[in-house]
């Protein structure tokens, strides 16, 4: 059988079309696939690098003022925790001016590797002498201290006579539960699992 011309033009041109579509769904489409797959998978990697490259900057942060803190005052004995918090909130109050009417501690909870034991005091005394209690509490260094809660009320209304409820936490390290201080890292996610 002989082709015409127009017949062998439409051949090559359904051969050709042929040929792309195979071309396109064997070697193009998957081609493009994996480009776009590389793409992600080089995103991903650079917001990982990022995300541990903050990780290492806030790690040579936090490492010296850890250090201080395991080694003057976290400890794993629970009951000689519980004594520093409170010998400290006395020594804080009385170098502030204040007089302590109520000092009672609560039963320490688990808080992950750590164990957390807590104080509430109520003390009195002018605007100057709470705000210096509170002063000496925000900056203990010798022991990890957070103010879980206060309120502070006038003594009579109206008056610079003022009473304040504070509670306070600190932490301790169990040696049984717990990993040991020298190896704890506060940044390792999976110690708070």
């Amino acid at each position: 059988m002989i082709l015409s011309k127009r017949e062998k033009y439409i051949g090559l041109g359904a051969g050709g079309t042929i040929a792309l579509l195979l071309l396109n769904s064997f070697v193009w489409e998957p081609y493009s696939d994996r480009i776009t797959s590389i793409e992600t998978d080089h995103d991903v990697a650079v917001a990982q690098q990022k995300s541990d490259n903050d990780t290492l900057k806030l790690k040579k942060l936090v490492d010296p003022r850890w250090n201080t803190l395991v080694h003057q005052g976290l400890s794993s004995d629970e009951a000689q925790t519980e004594s520093n918090l409170q010998h400290s909130l006395l020594a804080w109050a009385q170098a502030a001016g204040v007089s302590t009417q109520d000092l009672h501690g609560d039963p320490a909870k688990k808080e992950g590797p750590f164990s957390e034991i807590g104080y509430r005091v109520t003390v009195l005394g002018s605007t100057k002498q709470i705000s210096k209690l509170l002063w000496s509490l925000e900056m203990a260094t010798t022991i990890p201290i957070r103010v879980s809660e206060l309120q502070i009320n006038p003594q009579p209304d109206g008056s610079d006579n003022l009473s304040a409820h504070i509670e306070v936490t600190t932490l301790s390290i169990p040696d049984t539960s717990g990993p040991s201080q020298e190896n704890f890292n506060p940044l390792d996610p999976g110690v708070y699992q």
